[in-house]
């Protein structure tokens, strides 16, 4: 039988590279997305590759990580600045860094008040507990990463597919959900 091909290959400089410097500089982050239903799940569930690796910062590192990480944006690497999606009192600037034509790394900021955090996404604010920044280390494949307590990767995953329930992957949804969960949330229609 032959060796399983790793999809995710082109992830590599992101593990490899990217997110190691930012622990190097004492920035913390949390994978969430795609890469946090792996976490979640013990292993890569999608049949397809997965595009980036999506992450959080707490809004005081946010343009640190992006200088910390710029000096390693030559050749394939752009990094790629997005203008900030303004909702109510809080603002979510994005950067990207791609590696050619891949998405590679998304960066945004969360906002810490008064114990709770927010994040912005473009289908609105949400807001979390601090528990949210707990960390829990993973180690999916030869990939090593910090991410959220499964319990907050769920709620992510919840949160996003009640508002853009077409872009959420059946893999993912079967990986994360519970049967009744699965019917409930993502097979019924609003």
């Amino acid at each position: 039988m032959a060796p399983k091909k790793n999809i995710n290959k082109h992830l590599d400089p992101v593990f490899n590279v990217l997110l190691p410097k930012l622990e190097e500089a004492k920035i913390d982050y949390w994978v969430y997305g795609g890469i946090s239903v792996a976490a979640f799940a013990g292993k890569f569930v999608r049949k397809d590759r997965n595009d980036d690796v999506d992450i959080f910062v707490k809004e005081e590192d946010f343009l640190k990580a992006k200088f910390t990480l710029k000096p390693f944006c030559i050749g394939n690497f752009k990094l790629k600045d997005h203008h900030p999606l303004i909702r109510g009192a809080y603002k979510r600037p994005k950067f990207d860094i791609k590696n050619g034509k891949h998405e590679g790394l998304s960066i945004v900021p969360i906002y810490l008040e008064d114990n709770k955090i927010t994040l912005v996404f473009g289908s609105g604010i949400e807001m979390y507990s601090n528990g949210i920044l707990n960390k829990v280390e993973r180690n999916i494949e030869s990939y090593r990463f910090i991410s959220p307590r499964n319990e907050y990767i769920k709620l992510l995953f919840i949160n996003y597919l009640r508002s853009n329930r077409s872009k959420v992957k059946m893999e993912d949804a079967r990986a994360i959900l519970t049967t009744n969960e699965f019917n409930r949330l993502y097979l019924l229609k609003d």
